[in-house]
């Protein structure tokens, strides 16, 4: 993460919430994938970025972000919309990056922690607000174990 950005925690400020947007996610993630064994990991946030904030290209936690979800929650005084920046899967390096746009229309993504992903370009507005969730399968762990 680059610039201002300031991170709440909705396990601590409101777990209720955060038991019942997860569970609604997990649904969701159990369709999307066609797994029924997702174990929650954890929420982040919410999470607020300021002017000129930006995220590197990452991919998520092995052991324990195997899927996740994003959950839009606000943007202010927006000049631009703030792409998040996906790598498709088995791109080649010719490929363009997936630009995925969260709103108050579009306000969740599913999607593969493993996919490269950030939020390469500066924000111009004054901020975007989204909390994100991670699950792994049953027996992950054992499995990125023999992988060393």
């Amino acid at each position: 993460l680059h610039g201002n950005v300031f991170v709440t925690s909705l396990s601590s400020q409101n777990p209720a919430l955060e038991k019942k947007l997860g569970a609604f996610l997990l649904q969701e993630l159990e369709r999307w994938t066609g797994k029924s064994d997702l174990v929650f990991v954890q929420s982040y946030g919410p999470r607020t970025y300021t002017r000129d904030a930006f995220l590197a290209a990452h991919a998520d936690r092995l052991r324990t972000h195997t899927v996740s979800a994003i959950v839009f929650i606000a943007q202010e005084d927006m000049e631009e919309p703030w792409p998040l920046q996906f790598v498709p899967n088995n791109a080649r390096l010719s490929e363009p990056v997936q630009n995925v746009y969260l709103d108050e229309k579009n306000n969740v993504l599913l999607y593969e922690s493993l996919q490269p992903h950030g939020r390469v370009l500066p924000l111009k507005g004054k901020s975007y607000t989204a909390t994100f969730f991670h699950w792994k399968p049953v027996g992950w762990d054992a499995v990125i174990d023999k992988l060393g």
